[in-house]
């Protein structure tokens, strides 16, 4: 029995040696290599939030900037309109004014 116990402690010691110790060695590996590649794909997750908040601020930035430059070339158009109305208003009174003249200078005659 005694003889039993001995090389079952033996057997013990050579196990924990040959066997539990690199398997515990393997063990805390992996969980670090794992630890690490969890860490990275958190860092990935947030510059991946990071891109999605820049990319929504540029598509929002430049849905405001289209609509600026529709307002300011609408606003041309209705001041180029503008013109363009009292520019004819003016030649029409000229006209008008000519038309005038030439109809008193017919009848003088």
């Amino acid at each position: 029995m005694v003889f039993q116990i001995v090389n079952t402690l033996i057997l013990f010691f050579f196990l924990k040696k040959l066997l539990f110790k690199p398997v515990t060695e393997f063990m805390e590996k992996r969980e670090q290599e794992i630890a690490g590649e969890y860490n990275e794909a958190a860092k990935l997750q947030q510059e991946a939030e990071d891109k999605k908040t820049e990319y929504i601020n540029r598509i929002a930035k430049s849905d405001e900037e289209g609509k600026k430059i529709i307002r300011d070339a609408t606003a041309k158009a209705e001041n180029r309109a503008s013109e363009i109305v009292k520019q004819a208003e003016k030649d029409a009174s000229e006209l008008k004014v000519k038309a005038q003249h030439d109809i008193e200078r017919e009848q003088v005659k």
